[in-house]
């Protein structure tokens, strides 16, 4: 293990080296593969079955890093969850005021639940149901039970010992310009965030209609 973890160090050490003096595109190349050992070294390897390839997908999703989701997925979706990269912050701001809430012992009501769902870049509490492969296609459902469920497909892609299962997803209008929405706003809605974050930990925040009532006037005051 000692050993792995040397030469996983010692390859990031090289390419480091090697970055420094190269033109654009190569460096672009060498970033590109900086961050697949990156990602091979926490456990993001390519996808050798439909599940492991959702599972992961969905692993990448829960750690707000919808760069490495991206890899799981073919075009278009993963261009549009790349895009969400950008709205990394905003996730974790998400994330950050439920623990905040939590550790106050206030109750996220409905209305709140809602707000937050309705500006998170992508829920972390969907599921992964009615999995089903013949040969090198698959189907899966990806749900969030009561609010949303969506059928994807699988396809088994490359050509020998590089074939990897990729997630295929529809994208919409609607979706692209949510998407956009919330990149463009995300900066906006991470202060609100924060704002009342700061209140619930200043003890500003007592109580779940406080919450309620302190988080609809920050973020109607973030869409202006």
């Amino acid at each position: 293990m000692r050993q792995w973890v040397f030469g996983i160090a010692l390859i990031l050490v090289i390419i480091g080296a090697a970055y420094v003096g190269l033109n654009a595109d190569r460096r672009a190349a060498l970033f590109s593969l900086f961050q697949q050992v990156k990602r091979e070294a926490a456990g993001y390897t390519p996808a050798k079955t439909p599940d492991d390839a959702l599972q992961k997908f969905r692993k990448a999703i829960k750690d707000r890093d919808y760069d490495t989701a991206a890899t799981y997925c073919a075009n278009p979706y993963a261009e549009q969850l790349r895009k969400l990269d950008q709205a990394k912050e905003l996730a974790e701001s998400i994330d950050n005021l439920k623990s905040a809430a939590e550790k106050r012992d206030i109750r996220l009501t409905e209305r709140v639940s809602k707000m937050l769902r309705e500006i998170d870049p992508f829920p972390t509490t969907f599921e992964i149901v009615d999995i089903k492969e013949q040969g090198d296609q698959a189907t899966a459902v990806l749900t969030e039970k009561g609010v949303w469920s969506a059928q994807v497909s699988l396809k088994r892609e490359g050509t020998g010992n590089d074939k990897s299962w990729k997630i295929h997803a529809a994208t919409t209008p609607w979706m692209r310009l949510h998407i956009d929405r919330l990149v463009d706003k995300s900066k906006d809605f991470t202060n609100a965030l924060k704002k009342v974050i700061d209140q619930i930990r200043g003890k500003e925040i007592m109580t779940k209609g406080d919450l309620e009532a302190k988080l609809e006037n920050e973020l109607r005051d973030a869409e202006k």
